[in-house]
C-alpha cells in the first residue's frame, strides 16, 4: 500500500515537471492597413472619389469600377488620395472600391455607389490679388454655395472644401505664408450637385505692404544712461526694428525688444525707430527728440 502511494507521486512530479505545452500560434499575415474616410461626389462632369490611408508602407492601390479594374491617376497630398473619374454616362450608377496590395495579401475596401444626374455648368472666372492681410479671391457671379479648394498646385487640392461661402461673389484667404504658392478652384452648388470647377492662377504669396511704425515713444535717463522705449504696431509677421541716431544707424541688425539702452547722448539728439516685418518691409521712422 506505501509503494503505491510512493508511485503515485512520482507519477504526480514528473507529469507536473514536463509541462503542458499550448496550442501553436498562427503565423502572423501582414495585412495591407485599411483605408478610412472615403467618400464620393460628383462634380460638374467628374466623379470624385476620395479617401484617407496612412500609407507607411509601399502599398499598390488599384481602383475598380462596376467591377473592373481601371488604370486611373491617384492624387496624393499627405495622407489624402483622390481619383477624378470623367464619366461616360448621365443618369447611370457607379460603384467604386479599391483594392490594395502588400507582398501577397490583398484587401477591397468598401463599395461606394453614385448615380450620375444633370448638373448646372457655370462660365466664370477667378481673380487673385494680393492683398496686405491675405490673398483675395474674386469671381464673377454670386452663388448660393461657392465651394472653395485650395492647394500647394493644381494637383495637391484635396477634393475637400477649404471653405463655403454663401451668397458673395469674393473670399479672403488670410492663412498664408509668406513666399508659398497657393492654387485654388471653386465650384458651385445648385440643386444639391456641384457644377464644374473653375480654377485660379497660382499665386506666390508675397508682402509688399510696409508694417506700421512704433507708437508712443519716449524715454527716460537711468544712471546716466538713455533708455528709448516704444510700443509695437499691430502687425502680425513683425519681424524687429531699426534703431538710428541722428540718421545713423545704431546696431548692425533689427533687434527685437521695445526699448534700447543709449550710453553716448547729448540734448538735441533725434532718434528714429522704424518697424521692419519678416519680408524685409520698413515703416516710415517714428521721431525722438532729446530735450
Amino acid at each position: 500500500m506505501k509503494i503505491y502511494k510512493k508511485g503515485l507521486i512520482l507519477s504526480f512530479a514528473f507529469i507536473s515537471s514536463c509541462g503542458v505545452k499550448g496550442s501553436p500560434q498562427p503565423p502572423q499575415i501582414d495585412l495591407p492597413p485599411t483605408i478610412s474616410y472615403m467618400n464620393l461626389k460628383q462634380q460638374g462632369d467628374l466623379l470624385v472619389l476620395y479617401w484617407k490611408y496612412d500609407k507607411t508602407k509601399k502599398i499598390r492601390q488599384k481602383v475598380y469600377i462596376n467591377g473592373k479594374a481601371i488604370n486611373i491617376k491617384i492624387n496624393h497630398y499627405n495622407d489624402y488620395y483622390w481619383i477624378d473619374y470623367k464619366y461616360p454616362k448621365i443618369n447611370k450608377e457607379y460603384c467604386f472600391y479599391i483594392k490594395t496590395t502588400y507582398k501577397k495579401f490583398e484587401k477591397n475596401s468598401i463599395i461606394k455607389c453614385i448615380k450620375t444626374t444633370s448638373y448646372t455648368k457655370i462660365k466664370d472666372k477667378i481673380n487673385v490679388k494680393i492683398i496686405e492681410n491675405g490673398i483675395l479671391l474674386k469671381w464673377n457671379n454670386k452663388y448660393n454655395i461657392t465651394n472653395i479648394y485650395k492647394g500647394d498646385s493644381y494637383s495637391e487640392i484635396i477634393p475637400i472644401p477649404y471653405e463655403q461661402i454663401k451668397n458673395q461673389n469674393y473670399f479672403i484667404d488670410n492663412k498664408v505664408n509668406l513666399n508659398k504658392i497657393y492654387c485654388y478652384y471653386i465650384t458651385a452648388t445648385i440643386n444639391g450637385i456641384e457644377s464644374n470647377r473653375i480654377y485660379s492662377k497660382c499665386t506666390k504669396f508675397k508682402d509688399f505692404f510696409p508694417p506700421k511704425p512704433p507708437i508712443n515713444l519716449t524715454y527716460i535717463v537711468k544712471n546716466k544712461k538713455l533708455i528709448i522705449i516704444w510700443q509695437p504696431p499691430e502687425d502680425k509677421d513683425l519681424e524687429g526694428f531699426l534703431i538710428l541716431k541722428n540718421g545713423k544707424p545704431i546696431f548692425n541688425a533689427v533687434i527685437k525688444s521695445y526699448y534700447v539702452e543709449i550710453k553716448n547722448y547729448k540734448k538735441g539728439d533725434i532718434f528714429a525707430i522704424i518697424s521692419v516685418d519678416k519680408a524685409g518691409n520698413k515703416s516710415k521712422p517714428a521721431y525722438l527728440k532729446i530735450e
